[in-house]
């Protein structure tokens, strides 16, 4: 087989075919012809030999035998044709199978790859290891010993377990694409793949949950970092840590793509992340689309407990926060509206005046340890950089694994040349602020007072219960009692027992409540019969009502743009609908402490709920004078030249009606024994119907 050479033999075949000598070809091979077998009646020119009889009597010929002998040729001539036609087929697929399959040229075949490249790298130059794996030789092989004793980490038949640690860590370094791994480690794609998947699943679940935490479960040794610095110390103590958000690129499908686009232009993921101040994180919650709040996203992080954030002890501990994070008890956000981030100190020669813009200061100062710590990631791991297109869920795994894999290098080399190169910038920065605010130090003492900034940290602290309260007494001015009720109509029930609106609708089978709250939520539902028809009787209601009284109808865009105020209704009377359902309600003026910024004056149309024997709000209006108008430009009529002012519309922020509120008002108010009646004005755009009868 060694000397058989598939390629001229085939070739060989393919020749004889075309030219037709096939048969030939077969008679000097195998002493024999194609008469043989099943192939009877090929050579239709034999001499005769085939007419002769035992009794040496020949058969009769006549013009019909010759018109059938013929007819049999032609049908022996196109067998013949289809028989080449097959034999070739058949020899090209077979030299095709042979040539890639038995013969085939080996694609990695290199001695200098495979292992023999992984042992060069983690075994030679300290330096080459450290480009290579982005860690020194020797936290490399504690990596292995790691994976393989504590996480079940084997050598695999073909690959040893250092060498699937040394694909991963290559990916995740450098973001190197799949043909440049499949040369070095001289492995196939698929291969590669299914190790790298393998490797990143367990970093990034069971791996990660043992090295993204913080260090001290209890908080209760304070860090060196805080104790070595005069600005921080003692004033900043009780901080723990600094919470922030990254983005990292996204690859996700085209019809899911939507809220994952930003600022940037591009789809990213929103990472919450916490760290200490020894740039280690503590905790990491990827995967967040980029349209999500990061109030949202740090209100989820705190409260939800599968997250296992750890939250600052009930003592004075605390979390330092940026101004985009609320201030609450354990998050020390700084002065809003204050100048805060130290480009802005640095642009008018770093010194901060006021007492505020102190604290603001070594505020700012303290929380950029985040940044520093995502920087050094975001450097050591450039696959976070440019995120290749994995399934969604590898590219949050990768995220949790290279923090993962930051702290532990961060754990085993104190001397990495990662971190050491983000302590010595942050020095430099803080050595350039003293230069910069040497002048003012001269007037002022100090760049920055840690006495006052220190006050203001713990007065913001310990002041917590006090803010609280008066919070809470805030809140008691401008609840529902202070409000003013300008007008009420209509004649409320008052018998007692009578059923709410959530077992009217199970017994009406209008609505599917536990199905909606597996979907959507806690107060999700599904409107089902003649729910649907009853919520688009009171949208046609509605919109008949708007008509009546000359207005346009519009349907407006489904999204708009961040920069696009929302247009607002100006509804006369609002309150007539109501009446025309005749639904007992009063108008209230809400008091000015509970008014959002854009509103001038509020009024909100409360309905009776007889089931709680209260008022319940159904929509409100908001007066927003000329203040949304003038961000818009929205002006009207025609500007004269002899005026000097711009004449801008005043704009009104209404609701027309809120069907799901206004359907659980209708069936309190108008339930029977066995049923619940159809208000008279809905009637006509219900088909007709005058009741809806209980099915349960």
């Amino acid at each position: 087989m060694d000397d058989y050479n598939g390629t001229h033999e085939s070739g060989y075949y393919t020749e004889l075919l075309m030219d037709g000598d096939y048969r030939n070809y077969c008679d000097d091979h195998d002493g024999g012809d194609l008469n043989d077998g099943n192939y009877n009646n090929v050579d239709n020119n034999n001499d005769g030999d085939n007419n002769d009889d035992d009794d040496g009597e020949s058969s009769d010929s006549d013009d019909d035998s010759d018109s059938d002998s013929n007819d049999d040729d032609d049908s022996n001539n196109i067998s013949n044709q289809e028989f080449y036609q097959l034999v070739v087929v058949t020899c090209e697929a077979v030299v095709t199978y042979f040539n890639k399959y038995i013969n085939e040229t080996p694609c990695y075949d290199s001695e200098q790859t495979r292992w023999v490249w992984v042992r060069r790298c983690v075994e030679g130059n300290e330096k080459l290891c450290y480009n290579m794996f982005r860690m020194k030789k020797e936290v490399f092989h504690t990596l292995c010993r790691v994976l393989q004793n504590d996480y079940g980490l084997q050598h695999s038949r073909k690959i040893r377990l250092e060498k699937s640690v040394a694909i991963c860590l290559l990916i995740l370094g450098h973001g190197t694409c799949n043909r440049m791994v499949q040369e070095i480690f001289q492995h196939s794609g698929e291969t590669r793949s299914r190790h790298f998947e393998k490797m990143i699943t367990l970093l990034g679940a069971h791996f990660a949950a043992a090295y993204v935490k913080p260090s001290d479960p209890t908080f209760s040794e304070i860090p060196s970092q805080l104790q070595d610095h005069p600005i921080y110390w003692p004033h900043f103590q009780d901080c723990i840590g600094a919470i922030d958000g990254t983005h990292v690129i996204a690859h996700v499908p085209t019809e899911k793509s939507i809220p994952y686009f930003g600022r940037k232009g591009y789809p990213t993921q929103n990472v919450t992340a916490a760290c200490d101040f020894d740039m280690s994180f503590t905790f990491v919650l990827p995967g967040w689309e980029d349209a999500a709040h990061n109030t949202s996203i740090f209100l989820v992080t705190i409260r939800k407990q599968s997250n296992n954030f750890s939250n600052p002890p009930p003592s004075l501990k605390y979390y330092v926060v940026d101004s985009g994070y609320p201030m609450m008890k354990g998050y020390l956000a700084p002065y809003k509206g204050i100048s805060y981030h130290l480009q802005e100190f640095r642009r008018r020669g770093g010194s901060p005046r006021t007492r505020h813009e102190k604290f603001n200061h070594a505020h700012s100062s303290l929380q950029c340890v985040i940044e520093r710590t995502f920087g050094v990631w975001k450097n050591k791991w450039r696959i976070i950089i440019n995120m290749p297109s994995f399934p969604f869920r590898i590219q949050i795994l990768i995220v949790s694994t290279t923090m993962a894999l930051h702290n532990f290098v961060r754990l085993n080399d104190r001397d990495d040349m990662g971190f050491i190169n983000a302590n010595r910038n942050s020095i430099s920065r803080r050595e350039h602020n003293s230069e910069a605010g040497s002048s003012y130090e001269q007037n002022s003492g100090s760049l920055i007072d840690p006495t006052m900034a220190g006050e203001d940290a713990t007065e913001m602290i310990k002041t917590t219960e006090e803010n609280r309260r008066s919070a809470a007494e805030k809140e008691a001015e401008v609840r529902e009692a202070n409000n003013d009720v300008v007008r009420a109509w209509g004649e409320k029930r008052l018998e007692p027992k009578l059923k709410n609106h959530v077992d009217l609708v199970k017994l009406l089978g209008i609505a599917g409540l536990k199905k909606g709250a597996d979907v959507a939520g806690g107060r999700g539902f599904y409107l089902k019969g003649d729910g649907v028809r009853l919520n688009q009787a009171l949208i046609n209601f509605g919109l008949d009502f708007l008509e009546k009284r000359g207005h346009t109808l519009l349907h407006t865009p489904f999204f708009m743009r961040k920069e696009v105020v929302a247009r607002c209704a100006q509804l006369a009377q609002f309150d007539e609908e109501l009446y025309e359902l005749n639904l007992p309600y009063q108008v209230v003026s809400i008091v000015s402490g509970a008014l959002n910024d854009a509103a001038s004056k509020k009024y909100d149309l409360e309905a009776w709920f007889p089931a709680s024997q209260t008022y319940r709000e159904l929509v409100s209006c908001s007066n927003c004078t000329d203040y949304q108008a003038r961000r818009m430009e929205t002006l009207y009529g025609q500007k004269k030249s002899n005026e000097q002012k711009k004449k801008y519309v005043h704009l009104l922020n209404s609701t027309l009606i809120a069907t799901e509120r206004t359907m659980c008002c209708i069936i309190e108010n108008y339930q029977r024994e066995d049923g619940v009646e159809i208000p008279e004005a809905l009637q006509e755009f219900m088909g007709g119907k005058t009741f809806l009868p209980f099915r349960n």
